[in-house]
């Protein structure tokens, strides 16, 4: 693929098809590919346990700008998607959405990063493709 065409399939794209073929293991491969593309932007939670398989991811924050994103997933449940806005450090707006409307948001937000960071769009490049 040529430099820029990578972005044309689209990081939310390829998120959202990974997220609706296994949704079990998507947070864990997110939080992998974010540690390894943006790991001064990311901080990942694993749930320590005595019985399971791993360190299983318990909550992503991805911090863009002025913007946190928050994936958390419960030891039952869906996961939660959360975007937290704030300026000079003080939050100004949490807001709980549906986890479709949060990776669509997150994907944009990674691809105008990248636009920005050529480390960033080496490694999502390297997701994408």
């Amino acid at each position: 693929m040529e430099d820029e065409a990578w972005m044309n399939v689209g990081v939310a794209a390829v998120l959202a098809r990974q997220y609706a073929e296994h949704q079990r293991d998507f947070l864990d491969s997110l939080a992998r590919m974010l540690e390894r593309a943006l790991p001064e932007h990311v901080r990942v939670t694993r749930r320590r346990s005595l019985f399971a398989k791993g360190q299983p991811v318990q909550e992503l924050r991805l911090e863009l700008g002025d913007t946190r994103y928050i994936l958390e997933s419960p030891k039952q449940g869906a996961p939660v998607a959360r975007r937290v806005l704030s300026k000079r450090g003080i939050i100004l707006r949490t807001e709980e959405f549906p986890i479709q409307e949060w990776i669509a948001e997150v994907g944009t937000a990674l691809e105008e990063h990248a636009e920005r960071n050529q480390q960033a769009a080496a490694a999502l490049r390297q997701f994408v493709e």
